[in-house]
């Protein structure tokens, strides 16, 4: 992490001298990192990237670390490792009234020629969030967000969390939303689809979330606007 903040720093200070040395801390980054695809740390959207990447590290070695620290002599490690995302998550039933409810969201808001199928369902739920929900707040939806596999360990171990949050040494995002750095949820599961990328089994599937998401008073939008860091006053 240190080691990307200097090329942070350097890529800001736009000096000659830069590129040099910007080489040489990315040979000493990839010299500790597993990575095979060893991109070079000359632009914002490579360095953005290097900081997912460190990301999904930590998240994995947070939930180790926990898993390392439990001694139970009764806890398979599956187990001490589910335990340690600290996310209840619990298999739906196709005859439940959630798994129904979720299938005709599907069905309502199917887009035309893009259809999503379930696999599984599960039930998740997390004790942080649900002391922090808004329950006051009116225009409750459910909502579907997408993810890329490797993230999934960070959003059930730390939940959703603001992209300020996330990164303690920021840059300029290359990804930057429609409107700003936030939280993005979608009506239909077919435009989540597009941000979560199939897993290797060949068959398409991906994870997908479906969250009870309290909008409040809302604002329309018709053009972007990436540069809002907060919701317009009133909303």
């Amino acid at each position: 992490e240190v080691v990307l903040s200097k090329v942070k720093s350097l890529l800001e200070s736009r000096e000659n001298r830069s590129m040099s040395e910007i080489e040489e801390l990315t040979r000493e980054f990839y010299e500790e990192m597993p990575v095979k695809n060893k991109k070079p740390l000359h632009t914002p959207e490579a360095l953005e990237e290097a900081f997912d990447f460190l990301q999904i590290l930590k998240d994995f070695l947070s939930v180790d670390e926990i898993t390392c620290g439990t001694s139970s002599s009764s806890s398979s490690p599956v187990d001490l490792k589910y335990k340690a995302l600290r996310s209840q998550i619990t298999p739906l039933s196709p005859s439940s009234p959630e798994y129904t409810s979720i299938s005709e969201l599907l069905s309502e808001r199917d887009l035309p020629g893009e259809s999503v199928f379930i696999h599984n369902l599960f039930s998740i739920s997390r004790e942080v969030e649900r002391g922090l929900f808004k329950k006051d707040l009116p225009n409750k939806l459910k909502l579907f967000h997408g993810s890329r596999l490797a993230n999934w360990v960070g959003l059930l171990s730390r939940g959703l969390l603001l992209p300020q949050i996330v990164q303690r040494h920021p840059v300029k995002r290359p990804d930057v939303g429609f409107l700003g750095s936030g939280l993005y949820f979608a009506r239909s599961a077919a435009h989540s689809a597009k941000y979560s990328p199939p897993g290797k089994d060949g068959n398409g599937s991906r994870l997908m979330l479906v969250a009870l998401v309290a909008l409040g008073n809302s604002k329309d939008y018709s053009r972007i606007d990436s540069t809002l860091t907060s919701a317009p006053d009133g909303y």
